[in-house]
């Protein structure tokens, strides 16, 4: 293109509508996305999209067009609109809003669109959703549960949400995270269906991360070695600096191990480099997987869901004070965290 011809293109383009193309359906029976920046009576003159950050200017005689359909600028704003439902799981009343406030500036923009009614509609489902988790209610499997449902089996629904968390990671490859997440999950809600339900994901998980340190352990020394004969290769100056970046990495390294160990860190941040770490990975791998071998599915009565919901049930369906007592009792011989029969504890007290 030439100089003059790029200037008048760029004066174009920032005049043109920004995202807005009409398809342009030729006699060949190929089509041709573009902006119109000129027309006379023989041709059009267009901005074509080249690459992701590339436009260039084409000209497309008249005679060579079978149609043009005319993109409306409504169309393309509607479409991540129409993409909003169904909104994920776990999400805040905040995260809510601000899904909300995209259609209602999409409305805002475009009163006739022919998508008003559609947008509409998504609003008010955006809203009704929002309200129930403004209300203490919360979305899990894509259902939305309510406040009242919520608090009659919080701690199954609870459960529910850490566990979604935990697979959220493992899918993300995020392992180290997923097991510390897991570790803080084992502790309240071991006696739960989610713990059984997730339990054989963490066992692969578990090996995974155990398998990767054992595999760093048996290629260490090989891998030092290499590493000083490819500093015995370099320059006198190359190898200094390269030395001391290695000795700034390698003691950065031992101080997180030995900060992470201090703060009682279970599952350690690995260095492939660090020998105490990736044995510490080892050894902390091999106790959990023996001890999710040895895990037995929950036996009747043993399942703290289920405990917690039968005696909330019982607290608000006017049961005498002694089958409320015995109902708090079995849900904390059921392995009831200390904070939710506190709540059976709060709720028996209310008037």
């Amino acid at each position: 293109m030439k100089p003059h011809s790029a200037i008048a293109l760029i004066c174009s383009l920032a005049l043109a509508s920004p995202g807005v193309a009409d398809t342009f359906l030729l006699k060949d029976g190929s089509k041709l996305e573009g902006k119109i920046l000129r027309e006379d009576a023989e041709s059009y003159t267009l901005v074509v999209q080249v690459t992701s950050s590339i436009k260039d200017e084409k000209i497309v005689p008249k005679s060579d067009v079978v149609k043009v359909e005319r993109e409306q600028p409504d169309e393309k704003a509607f479409l991540p609109i129409s993409k909003i439902l169904p909104m994920p799981d776990l999400l805040s009343a905040s995260d809510y809003a601000s899904s909300i406030a995209e259609v209602n500036r999409f409305l805002k923009a475009y009163p006739d669109s022919s998508h008003v009614r559609k947008a509409k509609e998504i609003l008010a489902t955006l809203k009704k959703e929002s309200d129930t988790i403004s209300s203490g209610g919360v979305k899990v499997g894509g259902v939305m549960v309510t406040p009242a449902d919520y608090q009659a089996n919080e701690l199954e629904f609870d459960a529910n949400v850490r566990e979604a968390k935990i697979r959220a990671l493992v899918a993300e490859r995020q392992f180290l995270g997923a097991l510390r997440e897991y570790e803080v999950f084992t502790k309240d809600f071991d006696n739960t269906a989610a713990a059984g339900s997730i339990a054989p994901l963490m066992t692969q998980v578990v090996q995974t991360y155990m398998n990767e340190a054992k595999q760093a352990l048996a290629t260490l020394e090989d891998r030092e070695q290499k590493r000083m004969a490819g500093l015995e290769r370099m320059s006198t100056d190359d190898r200094a600096v390269s030395q001391k970046a290695i000795e700034d990495e390698t003691a950065s390294m031992q101080a997180r191990f030995e900060a992470e160990k201090a703060a009682n860190v279970h599952w350690f941040t690995t260095s492939p480099y660090n020998k105490a770490s990736l044995e510490e990975a080892v050894r902390n791998g091999e106790t959990e997987l023996k001890r999710l071998a040895e895990r037995k599915p929950l036996e009747l009565g043993k399942d703290a869901g289920r405990a917690y919901h039968e005696a909330w049930a019982m607290i608000h369906n006017g049961s005498s004070d002694a089958a409320v007592t015995t109902a708090i009792s079995d849900a904390k011989s059921a392995g009831v965290p200390t904070p939710y029969v506190e709540k059976l504890e709060a709720a028996k007290g209310k008037p």
